[in-house]
């Protein structure tokens, strides 16, 4: 086997260079911005992208951390932090950014649009309730169900398998709501639902 083709710490650490920040800053950022993911395989030419723009923003660190020889703990810990904690930091941060509208209005102040980050008036509804809400969801067939959507509901975003689950059922009489002797929860496909109402508690 040729010494190039030799799997070395020199070697390791230049393939993690070139996918692992990128991959990192990308999944964490999805954990707060709703978007379809396509497989690894399609998405490692983008993964490649980010962690080469990433390298090049860094370049001034990692060109003082020695690949091997000296350094030892501090040398690996050099590299822990540039190949995984700040990445994982960058992409959380990215996906707070987005998602609660920090570049947005960075941008509106420069007199910029920019296009939204959410695939989908489902995905943008959704995402901007960190709280618990109460929703109001009319079926296809005009029947309401209302409910109260907090941390134990989900609203799924797969365009083939978009639903609803709500985590406790009211009963609503003349803008009253009452909630059920006994908790009750549903779950709704999203082929069955025409509309959904959002009412923010005060």
């Amino acid at each position: 086997m040729e010494d190039g083709a030799k799997i070395t710490p020199a070697n390791i650490l230049i393939l993690l260079q070139f996918v692992a920040p990128g991959f990192l800053i990308v999944y964490f950022r999805s954990l707060f911005v709703t978007r379809r993911q396509a497989a690894f395989k399609d998405n490692l030419l983008f993964f490649i992208t980010v962690s080469v723009i990433y390298g090049f923003s860094t370049l001034p660190l990692t060109g003082l951390l020695p690949v091997t020889g000296t350094g030892g703990l501090w040398r690996w810990l050099g590299w822990l932090v540039t190949l995984i904690t700040a990445p994982v930091i960058l992409g959380v941060f990215a996906g707070l950014a987005v998602q609660r509208g920090w570049i947005r209005r960075l941008l509106a102040a420069l007199g910029l649009r920019m296009v939204s980050p959410y695939p989908t008036g489902w995905d943008w509804s959704f995402s901007r309730h960190d709280k618990p809400t109460y929703v109001i969801v009319t079926l296809d067939e005009g029947t309401q169900i209302a409910g109260l959507f907090g941390s134990e509901s989900l609203a799924g975003s797969e365009l083939e398998h978009r639903d609803i689950f709500i985590e406790e059922l009211y009963d609503l009489a003349e803008s009253r709501w009452q909630p059920r002797p006994v908790k009750q929860s549903i779950w709704i496909s999203g082929k069955v639902i025409r509309h959904i109402e959002f009412i923010v508690p005060d």
